[in-house]
């Protein structure tokens, strides 16, 4: 990680949205292996059949893979949605540095706008 990132200071706002969207990862991360393991238990699948005394028996097991299948769409769909709210927070507030001239880039074009001016 970058040495600077537990200063604080000015940041432009796609360090800003970066950070956001990789620490929004996680409770995603663990809300999909949540929703996966709820739906494995949930929705059991018929396991072995057996013959004991003219008599057939089934055994119910788990459903993990289906339970397994079910987390990556959920990770995969909230990872999307998640990129979608990300990326319209990084448009809001590339406008509201604009407007304000609060950016790190700005700065860098305030300057060269100094440094033209002076006679």
């Amino acid at each position: 990680m970058d040495d600077k990132f537990f200063e604080f200071g000015r940041k432009s706002a796609v360090e800003l949205i970066r950070t956001l969207f990789y620490a929004g990862t996680l409770p995603i991360l663990y809300a999909s292996y949540r929703f996966g393991e709820h739906f494995a238990l949930a929705h059991p699948v018929l396991g072995t059949v057996f013959r004991q005394d003219d008599f057939y028996r089934v055994g119910e097991k788990s459903g993990w893979i289906l339970g397994l299948m079910m987390g990556g769409a959920a990770l995969i769909i909230l990872v999307t949605l998640w990129k979608v709210i990300c990326e319209m927070l990084l448009i809001a507030l590339r406008y509201f540095e604009r407007g304000t001239g609060g950016a790190i880039a700005s700065d860098k074009r305030a300057r060269r706008k100094k440094r033209r001016s002076r006679p």
